[in-house]
């Protein structure tokens, strides 16, 4: 039979740790400390790199609102890359909130960070939203962007 170290170092380790976590747990602490900056750079590099703020968006997109980065892809172009409700352009340094009902958490659609945010300060009353224009109608002017 021949030896498997691999499996070998396993139990070795996983009984080293179990027996020495305080040791351990000392030691990890004392490192970070040490090496607050390095570590902190260290994550910043990783966090710029490309594909990491990809998954980042994925995850969170599946995480908050239960869609992947292709239907959020695929409702960004039946848009036509822009905001559903006063046509902003997306840009990749800008991207489109994903707007949902808090009732019922189900995505509407996308929208810039403007009209997320303004139908987010009135609850997303409708009646509210009349009063507004109403109030716009009276005291405002009328712009056409």
């Amino acid at each position: 039979m021949r030896f498997d170290r691999k499996a070998y170092m396993k139990k070795y380790n996983a009984k080293y740790r179990k027996e020495n976590k305080e040791k351990l747990t000392e030691y990890n602490l004392k490192y970070k400390k040490d090496n607050s900056e390095k570590l902190k750079n260290k994550r910043t590099e990783y966090e710029k790199l490309e594909h990491v703020k990809k998954l980042k968006i994925a995850r969170k997109l599946r995480q908050r609102y239960g869609i992947t980065a292709t239907q959020y892809n695929e409702m960004l172009k039946r848009q036509g890359y822009k905001c559903n409700i006063c046509g902003k352009q997306h840009t990749e340094d800008k991207r489109l909130s994903v707007d949902h009902d808090h009732a019922n958490n189900k995505v509407r659609g996308l929208l810039c960070g403007d009209c997320n945010r303004g139908i987010g300060m009135f609850k997303d009353n409708i009646n509210n939203l009349y009063k507004v224009i109403n109030y716009l109608k009276k005291y405002g002017k009328q712009t056409n962007n």
